[in-house]
């Protein structure tokens, strides 16, 4: 039993509450990313976890045993930082194995350890070096087979790619998963970039001040998301959220009225405060008017290369929309159409989701992948 269980737990520094009654249950051999802006209280979270901060409430459970009490040493824990954390005057294998020696692991156990986790992290040759001489990347791979090598049953991982380039970063990403899939270690992994927590997570806990936001598999905290916050924290660009009101039978973009099917209007039927939500891959674009469109003008364009995000202004209200070519120039009109099973409501009051419409299927619950991912 690999679990962690944390029951209202808190963390105050002074008057200041960064952590605020957490309840939340890792599962044994799971991935959870906890995401969030910086400054939300997530690395607290994961510190807490190793014991390296004190916890002010709460109880803290690894492996159905209460570790309030003890240190980070008896926690059977290892951890990943985002600075690395490797002892300057030491080698690469000396970094890697100082813990085992710590711990009294025998001679013959050490080096096996240390050949297999150099060899699954592309470290051979590097044995003699010391942290100076290492690029970024080597540097994080080390920090990774240190924290590997230990086999602990929990593997917590604070921002561990955050130094590296791009293609570092998705090349450590897949190390990540590959590690998980070969020991089955617990792991919390603290990071607040989105692609990261989609890609590596079998679940993500999106965090805002020190509280849970949402608590989903990936796909269902992109396809259903809690409030509003969800909504426009995860995606680039941003969610668009409006403001809007009913309008007999549709709501208000603007001057204009998007009419919705009888299975939404149903649902909405009585609210009248609310925001409108669709992803920017969501809407269609055309030069010409189709039903229920809406009207706006292109304020600008940002080309990626593989898409292009379209701005687009309608009645004082920006829009942004992504698309796959670039066709659409600054100053030209164009047509808005929102596709009535990617849209979303908010109460305007709570922020919360309003729901959707029983023939609207947004679960990802039947997905095998996310089954197996997180059974």
């Amino acid at each position: 039993m690999k679990s962690i269980e944390m029951k209202n737990i808190c963390k105050n520094y002074g008057k200041v509450a960064v952590v605020k009654e957490l309840n939340l249950t890792v599962k044994s051999g799971e991935k959870l990313i906890l995401l969030g802006p910086s400054g939300c209280g997530k690395s607290t979270i994961l510190r807490m976890i190793a014991g390296l901060e004190e916890i002010t409430s709460g109880e803290l459970h690894l492996g159905g045993r209460k570790v309030n009490h003890l240190g980070s040493g008896e926690r059977n824990v290892s951890m990943v930082f985002q600075n690395y954390a490797l002892f300057p005057h030491m080698t690469v294998e000396d970094n890697i194995t100082y813990g085992l020696r710590i711990n009294k692991v025998c001679g013959d156990e050490i080096r096996r350890r240390k050949n297999d986790v150099m060899k699954m992290l592309e470290l051979s040759g590097l044995e003699k070096r010391k942290p100076r001489e290492l690029s970024g990347g080597q540097r994080q791979r080390v920090a990774l087979a240190r924290a590997v090598a230990k086999q602990s049953c929990f593997l917590l991982l604070d921002e561990p790619l955050s130094n590296l380039d791009v293609q570092l970063r998705e090349h450590a990403r897949k190390e990540l998963v590959r590690i998980h899939e070969k020991f089955g270690q617990t792991m919390v992994y603290v990071t607040h970039d989105q692609t990261e927590a989609m890609t590596v997570g079998d679940r993500i806990a999106l965090f805002s001040e020190g509280m849970v936001q949402t608590l989903d598999t990936p796909l269902n905290v992109y396809n259903r998301p809690a409030n509003v916050f969800t909504a426009k924290f995860i995606g680039s660009p941003s969610c668009n959220i409006i403001e809007t009101k009913g309008e007999g039978g549709g709501v208000a973009i603007g001057n204009q009225v998007f009419s919705l099917n009888g299975s939404w209007a149903n649902l909405l039927r009585g609210k009248h405060d609310l925001y409108f939500g669709i992803r920017p891959e969501h809407i269609e674009l055309s030069e010409e008017p189709r039903a229920n469109s809406i009207k706006g003008s292109v304020r600008y364009c940002e080309n990626y290369g593989h898409k292009t995000s379209v701005f687009i202004a309608n009645d004082g209200i920006e829009f942004a929309a992504s698309v796959e070519e670039t066709r659409f120039y600054p100053g030209e009109t164009v047509y808005m159409t929102f596709p009535q099973d990617k849209i979303h409501f908010f109460d305007k009051k709570t922020g919360c989701n309003a729901g959707y419409p029983e023939n609207i299927s947004r679960s990802c619950e039947n997905d095998p992948l996310y089954k197996r991912r997180i059974a």
